[in-house]
């Protein structure tokens, strides 16, 4: 779907003496009903082109004279006598131009692209009043002997549908022509991207950190085989989705008018959210463009960002037809670009059966009832220490880094909390403070909005997106969170993300210009960040994890896995030191993800670059690791589903009353948490809020031995506990 901000008339060709006009009286009735008297482009509505129109049009500007776009035919092009002929001299001004000859006498095909002059247009009444013809080819020979006329000359696709065939193998062409721009993009290392793993299941973890599976590059000959190779269906999945918003990035950067905003389906995995950030990065490079994150769910999102950015933005949509096409059906959107089967680019129809299918597996939407038993701020009575203790350790690794006079004043933040709560006010507020920060908190209890709600004109949907889409278009580094209310996700994740994603996010900002805005959204099921990108390749903003940043800078022998996320470390880490990043964001982790804000805010005030500035810090870093693992618990236990909250809590404190060693502060944060930690080691565990038995267990320390060893421990034990429940 596009939407365009320009006025649209449609002009209906009169009929003469029952027969119609013909395309060249056509186009004289359309000059002469909508008295135009300016230069004018004229594109035949049977013809796809794969040429930029930014391109044909800038050519016509260097010219003094009409332009038409003649395709450059290979020798392996089948003439059938239906196509005009072009003659061009040495300075690409038509010669001649022979319409529709028996012989193909030039390799130069006629295709319906031209752009008139004012003057030339004027001279179109002159030959329809000196002659009978009826083709615009005829009126192309008569007017390069008139007037100057001259060639775009381009060997890209170009397909001329005349029947439902052509249709057909036009649409089969345009998909793999999308292939072949992808394997272009890899073989030519536009973006070289290793596929990797990490981590599969516990005992790797245990053993060590595990293998770390590399593949080679995903070279043009290979392109299937490499992915099908290691994963069958996710990583394709991956890939083609990358396509999809390739495709729909390369759409809207030929396009005019508005501002322009992509609209994507999120059901994607942290591999995927790289490689859509090569390639905005790489194809886009521009600061009008928006890029919205959906979820499968979202269908009153979806339909409020349609109708509120289609005000102010052209949009495409780039869409992973799985899982999230419901939303998308439901509310009249067929996709452009991006299925399982196929890729489909703007103009290009659905094969017919592949559209039937979708259309039938969307007719029916189940709505689980037990989604809908839920209520928002499940986390509404955390403990006072938490927050205390979260505090203290951020100003405290800040004041021992950069000493107590360390501030980030100029630092700008508007902050949307769309939680039902004061969680985040809590924690954050203080620590805005105390480093002089200038804020400005959104805090809305929004009315309680049900999981898989289709009603776009929902009171709170409606109120939380139009603060969402306000944020968008803030001049300062906006940070919104995007949660589904019954899952309350960012508070499962809130001992892990508050100080990186909300601290380091704010101190990053005196690095940002503020011309160059950023608004990130975060998913509603993870707290990785999700940057959506206004600026420069020297302003870019990479979501990647802390071990890796830290990697790319020195090799620094700093880990993080997290199974089953595919984390690229060979090739992200090449990446980073190859192209110059002033910031990147996102890393995970609090004292990490804090610490490199930090560096960035106080030493790019010194005109440093990134890699010239974080070696001061380089010493704190080099020793430190974080580890993480989600430890599945569920053959070890057998209880009701009533009992399994407090089952999973018991595990929970007997394991912490197990691991915690001399000298090692214990802290109950809530029900579903808990920290035992000293000066150098923190162990966090965190209960699933889901009807599974599920633990995840975090590690992080200065020595990378010590925390990789006690990892181990932590998941030895949590077994151990489970089995005596």
């Amino acid at each position: 779907m596009y939407h365009s901000s320009k006025k649209q008339t449609l002009v209906v060709e009169p009929l003469l003496n029952g027969n119609e006009l013909g395309v060249l009286r056509a186009l004289n009735f359309l000059v002469q009903q909508e008295q135009i008297n300016d230069d004018l482009l004229v594109i035949g509505g049977d013809n796809f082109f794969d040429f930029s129109f930014a391109s044909f049009i800038q050519y016509f500007q260097k010219h003094a004279g009409s332009v038409v776009a003649l395709y450059q035919a290979p020798q392996t092009f089948r003439y059938d006598g239906n196509y005009g002929i072009g003659f061009v001299n040495a300075s690409k001004r038509i010669t001649d131009f022979e319409e529709k000859p028996k012989d193909q006498s030039s390799n130069l095909i006629g295709t319906c692209c031209y752009f008139f002059t004012k003057y030339d247009l004027k001279l179109l009444q002159t030959f329809i009043h000196e002659t009978s013809a009826r083709d615009i080819g005829t009126f192309i020979h008569w007017l390069c002997h008139k007037s100057d006329v001259y060639a775009y000359i381009f060997d890209t696709r170009w397909f001329d549908i005349g029947d439902m065939s052509s249709l057909k193998q036009a649409g089969t062409n345009v998909r793999e022509m999308n292939k072949n721009l992808l394997r272009r993009m890899l073989a030519e290392e536009v973006f070289d991207l290793r596929w990797s793993s990490c981590l599969r299941n516990n005992q790797d973890m245990v053993n060590g950190y595990g293998p770390v599976l590399d593949h080679d590059p995903l070279e043009k000959t290979a392109f299937e085989s490499a992915v099908e190779k290691f994963s069958p269906v996710g990583y394709q999945n991956d890939v083609k989705l990358a396509s999809s918003i390739a495709q729909a990035l390369l759409f809207l950067k030929r396009s005019s008018g508005k501002k322009q905003a992509i609209i994507v389906g999120k059901d994607i995995r942290a591999g995927t959210d790289f490689i859509i950030r090569s390639f905005i990065q790489t194809l886009l490079q521009d600061p009008d463009v928006t890029v919205l994150y959906v979820g499968e769910a979202s269908t009153a999102y979806v339909s409020y960002c349609v109708n509120h950015l289609s005000k102010t933005h052209d949009i495409a949509f780039g869409v992973q037809l799985s899982g999230s096409h419901t939303a998308w059906y439901k509310i009249g959107v067929e996709p452009l670009y991006g299925s399982y089967d196929a890729f489909h680019i703007a103009g290009s129809p659905f094969d017919a059966d592949d559209l039937q299918k979708l259309r039938e597996q969307t007719a029916e939407t189940e709505i689980d009832p037990s989604l809908t038993n839920k209520k928002a701020g499940a986390f509404q009575n955390m403990a006072e220490p938490m927050f205390e203790a979260y505090r203290s350790h951020v100003v405290a690794l800040a004041e021992k880094l950069f000493g107590p006079s360390y501030d980030a004043r100029g630092a700008e933040l508007l902050m949307l909390l769309d939680t039902g709560n004061n969680v985040s006010r809590k924690f954050v507020e203080p620590i805005f403070d105390h480093f002089g920060v200038n804020y400005k908190i959104i805090n809305k209890e929004y009315k309680y909005i049900p999981n898989r709600t289709n009603d776009p004109n929902h009171a709170s949907v409606r109120e939380m997106m139009q603060d969402r889409c306000n944020l968008i278009n803030h001049t300062v580094l906006g940070v919104a969170f995007d949660t589904d209310a019954d899952r309350s996700a960012f508070f499962n994740n809130v001992g892990d993300s508050i100080p990186g994603d909300v601290v380091g996010f704010l101190l990053a900002q005196t690095i940002a210009k503020k011309e160059n805005g950023f608004y990130f959204q975060f998913e509603s099921n993870n707290h990785l960040g999700v940057p959506i990108i206004h600026g420069t390749k020297k302003n870019i903003v990479c979501t990647v994890d802390a071990g890796l940043f830290i990697e790319a800078l020195d090799d620094v022998a700093v880990k993080r896995v997290s199974i089953g996320k595919p984390f690229l470390y060979s090739e992200v880490s090449r990446l980073l030191k190859e192209r110059d990043f002033d910031m990147i964001a996102h890393c995970d982790g609090p004292f990490i993800s804090l610490l490199f804000y930090m560096v960035c805010v106080r030493l790019l005030k010194k005109g440093k670059t990134l890699k010239e500035s974080i070696e001061d810090a380089l010493p704190e870093l080099r020793s430190y690791a974080v580890l993480r693992s989600d430890v599945d618990l569920s053959s070890f236990v057998n209880v009701s589903s009533k009992t399994h909250m407090e089952t999973k809590r018991a595990i929970l404190m007997r394991t912490l009353d197990a691991v915690a060693g001399s000298g090692m502060e214990k802290i109950n944060f809530d029900f579903y948490t808990g920290i035992v930690q000293n000066k150098d080691l923190r162990i966090f565990l965190r209960c699933s809020g889901h009807e599974n038995f599920i633990i995840r267990a975090s590690v992080e320390g200065r020595d990378k031995d010590v925390v990789q060893e006690t990892l181990g421990n932590v998941i030895r034990t949590l077994q151990e506990s489970a089995r005596v429940a």
